[in-house]
Parts: C-alpha cells; sequence; structure tokens
C-alpha cells in the first residue's frame, strides 16, 4: 500500500496531546477507505452508509459554464458533506479553478445549480454576488495571491470581516460606544485567527514586504477570519517548497478537524491530497470523470488515462500486474513520477516503487545482481564498466 506522510496536530507537542492523522481518524461524516487493490468504484461495505450519515452542506447540479466555444465545465455534479476535506484533482485546463469561482460567485454558469445547505435550510448561490456568497457563510482563497500589498497583514485580516461589519459611515467616523466595541470583537476573531496560523510577528508587517509562502499563509489567515463553514483553497500550496507546504498541510487538517469547517481543495500535490482528503473529484476537459475515496481514484483507469493517455495507462496497467511495490499502477504513482522531483524533491523512480533500481543502477554487487535484472546478468558491468569484481574479469 502506498506510503502516507504522518501530519501530526501543532499542538501534538503538548502534554497529553495526541497525534492527527488524517488516514487514521477521518472527521465524522467521511467516508472509510476501501480495501487496497479494489477495482475503481468499489467501496467498503460500510462506506455508503458512512458518508450518507453526514449532512450535505454543498450539492452542485449538472453545472455547465462556457466561454465562447469553450465548456470550461461539462455538466459536473458532485456533493461535499459537513465535515470532510474534499478535493478537485486534474490536469492543468481541467476546470478546477472555474468550479470555484461558479461556487464563489465570480462566474455565472449557464446552466445547473449550486444549493448550499445552511442551519436556515438550502440557499441557491447561483446568481448571487460573491459577498452575498460569503455572508452566508464561504470563504476562499485564490491561486494567484490576492492581498492589498501596501496594508498590513492585521489590516488585511481585518478586511476578512467585512460581512459581519454593521456599522456605517456615519458610525466608523464618530468612532464611540457602540462601534468601538463591535471593532474589538471583529479584532478578537482576528487576533484568534493570528495565533491559530502563527503569524504574531508578522501583524504589524506590509504584506508587499513578506516572503511568497508567508503571503499564502496571509491569504488562508484573511479567509479564516470570515468564520467559515465552507472553506474553499484554490492550490494553496502551490510554489512552495516541502517544509512550507508540510506547515499548509497540518494547518488545513487543524482547520477542518479543531476548527470543524468543511474544506475544499485543489492541489496538484498528489501525495499531500491523498493524506488529506476524505473524497476526490477527478475533472478533465471540464468533465467530472469520478468522485470516490482516496484508494478507489489511485487506482482507477480513467484517472490514469487523463495524466498519461491510453498508452501510459496500458504502461502502467502492464507494470502494476508483475510489479507489488507500493504505488506502482496507480494515479497517485503516475502523478507524483510527473513532478515529485519538482514538488517532493525525491526521485521520480521512487514514487512508482522502483527507488532500489535507481540506488543501485551503477554498481553491482558481489553477487553480481547488478541493477535489478536478475543475479548473474551483468547488467551492473554494462552500465558501469569500471566497476565490477574480479569474479567477471576477462581472463587475459
Amino acid at each position: 500500500m502506498p506510503r502516507r506522510r504522518v501530519l501530526p496536530s501543532r499542538r501534538s507537542s503538548a502534554p497529553g496531546a495526541a497525534t492527527v492523522v488524517k488516514g487514521a481518524a477521518s472527521p465524522a461524516g467521511s467516508a472509510p477507505k476501501a480495501e487496497p487493490g479494489a477495482p475503481a468504484g468499489a467501496t467498503a461495505p460500510s462506506a455508503p452508509t458512512a458518508r450518507d450519515a453526514a449532512p450535505k452542506l454543498l450539492e452542485v447540479s449538472s453545472l455547465e459554464l462556457r466561454f465562447g466555444g469553450v465548456k470550461a465545465l461539462d455538466d459536473v455534479s458532485l456533493d461535499v458533506r459537513r465535515g470532510e476535506i474534499f478535493a478537485v484533482i486534474g490536469p492543468n485546463g481541467a476546470g478546477k479553478t472555474s468550479l470555484l469561482n461558479s461556487i464563489s460567485g465570480l462566474y455565472r454558469p449557464q446552466s445547473g445549480e449550486v444549493v448550499l445547505h445552511t442551519e436556515e435550510g438550502p440557499r441557491r448561490l447561483s446568481g448571487l454576488a460573491p459577498h452575498a456568497i460569503a455572508r452566508l457563510g464561504v470563504a476562499r482563497s485564490f491561486q494567484n495571491i490576492e492581498l492589498f500589498r501596501h496594508m498590513t497583514v492585521l489590516d488585511n485580516l481585518m478586511l476578512g470581516r467585512h460581512v459581519h461589519i454593521k456599522g456605517g459611515v456615519v458610525r466608523c467616523g464618530i468612532y464611540w460606544g457602540a462601534q468601538r466595541r463591535e471593532e474589538i470583537r471583529h479584532r478578537r476573531v482576528v487576533e484568534e485567527v493570528i495565533d491559530f496560523l502563527e503569524i504574531q510577528a508578522l501583524r504589524e508587517r506590509t504584506v508587499g514586504t513578506l516572503a511568497y509562502g508567508l503571503q499564502k499563509r496571509v491569504e488562508l489567515a484573511r479567509a479564516l477570519a470570515l468564520e467559515p463553514e465552507l472553506l474553499l483553497l484554490d492550490e494553496p500550496m502551490a510554489g512552495m517548497n516541502v517544509e512550507e507546504k508540510e506547515d499548509i498541510a497540518r494547518f488545513v487538517l487543524d482547520i477542518n478537524q479543531e476548527r470543524g469547517t468543511t474544506v475544499v481543495l485543489i492541489e496538484h500535490d498528489m501525495g499531500v491530497v491523498m493524506d488529506l482528503s476524505d473524497q476526490i473529484a477527478v475533472l478533465d476537459f471540464g468533465r467530472n470523470l469520478g468522485t470516490g475515496t482516496p484508494e478507489q481514484i489511485r487506482r482507477d483507469p480513467a484517472v490514469i488515462r487523463a495524466y498519461l493517455g491510453e498508452a501510459g495507462e496500458a504502461l502502467i496497467a502492464g507494470e502494476s500486474s508483475g510489479d507489488a511495490g507500493a504505488g506502482g499502477g496507480t494515479a497517485e504513482g503516475v502523478a507524483a513520477t510527473a513532478n515529485a522531483g519538482a514538488a517532493q524533491g525525491e526521485s521520480a523512480s521512487a514514487s512508482t516503487g522502483r527507488g532500489s533500481d535507481s540506488a543501485n543502477r551503477g554498481s553491482s554487487d558481489d553477487s553480481g545482481s547488478g541493477s535489478g535484472s536478475g543475479p548473474g546478468s551483468g547488467s551492473g558491468s554494462s552500465s558501469t564498466p569500471g566497476n565490477t569484481d574480479d569474479s567477471r574479469a576477462p581472463k587475459p
């Protein structure tokens, strides 16, 4: 079974604190994972009942979005349950950001429906303005950082409270009595978010002077300042190094498990997606190829075909039939192979279960096993002619 990274809570160092591992303890309403090796579409016997028991928070039905003759979204349907982390993956240009823009009101789909199930009942988001959707408890971050660079971190986070601020121009101008008390309440929420995301030292810094990774964290903090029920994250780890990705992954996990916020996540790092997500939807050319648990998605032939094409699917199928190594013949291994060098700093061969071949290539042991072709094959001597043992050296 593919390796799953351990993502401890930021508070795991506190006495008695438990280690948080997404794969081991899913939030209420998340689906139990399917058995390894199950065919695409299969679920564990209790999976449908467990997930169906959780109430829906977001429901997308038959969504279609066109730009001229281009279909950005083609009959996309999915539902997100309360308390889960729902990932949306797919190749570049698959329609992932268009889906989030349609949910948050930045785009107006030509057909279909987006419904948010609030405590007051279902509310149709289609046709609402972005600020009206934010008022219903939907916050988001953006693929490209959208902060006010000339303002401080604190000012940017206070803007995240805009839908909750009641005072008008006159009350804000006088700034006395009720208006001052209201700002104190909003400031208290913002300070809690600052503490939660560990950016206390940045409070008075101008956003434009911060490093890229810290700006991404500030944008996440601004979205949290709205106190959302649904948090939409568009590639929150894009362009980050390994340490920064691990930090954001832990924050996303804490946001979901400690604050009870439902998260919809777009991310290209398949290792992060498989570690964090309860459900995954795969988009390709605006179509939903399928939705399921990480175990189901990583073995779905349609997902592998979307990343590598039909020839690649046949190759992976052939390799997986003869290779029991972790990650062999899975969508996770395919995507990790394509970008592991840039995103993880690991060798691409290791992500498909062939790290031993890469490590041993160029040297042979005393038994003459070479680079994994079998004992006595002599493949090691052919790749590194100067590194053979005496027993296989040519006799004069």
